[in-house]
């Protein structure tokens, strides 16, 4: 009897048995990828040159757009994550605090209060190179809104090398929860990176 009554209940809803099945597996695969990728990406980083600067990118990263000299864009294509890098030159001479103000206002992007904001290099870059040659930069980390529903991780960095009146604009933008998988790894890139010339 117990047994008729568990067949009929498994066969009688097998399309919610598959989804929940598939969830699974899913989810599984996410965590074993996740899990292989290295620790240390560094050893395995694919270097990008944008203008004057080299970034490590990891491997696992999928370029999706670039223009030389003035843009690249990662997304992951393996997870399909909510999420996205950008790594851009921009041509504006402008104060990075109105940049950044700018690009918020122009992309209807607010942050929440408890946004963390730092503006001292020596916490930001570690290649001592790479450090005595920013001038200025802005670094912005938290949740946000856009267009007043979708919340947001952004991280986001400005900065401007001193032989340079223009400046690069970093973003890693994703779903809250996204955020925290590829948001340590932008962060290393960025810490790592290195210019050209050194």
């Amino acid at each position: 009897m117990e047994n008729n009554a568990f067949f009929t209940l498994f066969s009688g809803n097998i399309a919610s048995w598959l989804i929940l099945s598939s969830l699974i597996l899913f989810a599984l695969y996410t965590l074993v990828t996740i899990k292989t990728e290295s620790s240390d990406f560094l050893d395995e980083a694919v270097f990008y040159s944008l203008k004057q600067i080299k970034l490590p990118i990891p491997y696992w990263w999928t370029m999706i757009e670039q223009e030389k000299d003035k843009k690249l864009i990662f997304k992951r294509t393996d997870t399909y994550y909510d999420w996205n890098a950008h790594f851009s030159y921009l041509d504006s001479s402008g104060d990075l605090d109105l940049l950044l103000g700018d690009y918020l206002q122009d992309n209807k992007i607010e942050f929440d209060p408890d946004v963390s904001i730092e503006t001292r290099n020596n916490l930001l870059f570690t290649d001592q190179s790479t450090l005595s040659a920013i001038q200025s930069c802005i670094r912005v980390e938290g949740k946000a809104t856009q267009d007043e529903h979708e919340r947001l991780h952004l991280e986001i960095y400005l900065f401007r090398l001193k032989n340079d009146s223009r400046c690069y604009f970093f973003c890693s933008k994703s779903s809250v929860l996204n955020g925290l998988v590829e948001g340590p790894f932008f962060e290393e890139a960025i810490l790592n990176m290195k210019l050209i010339s050194s």
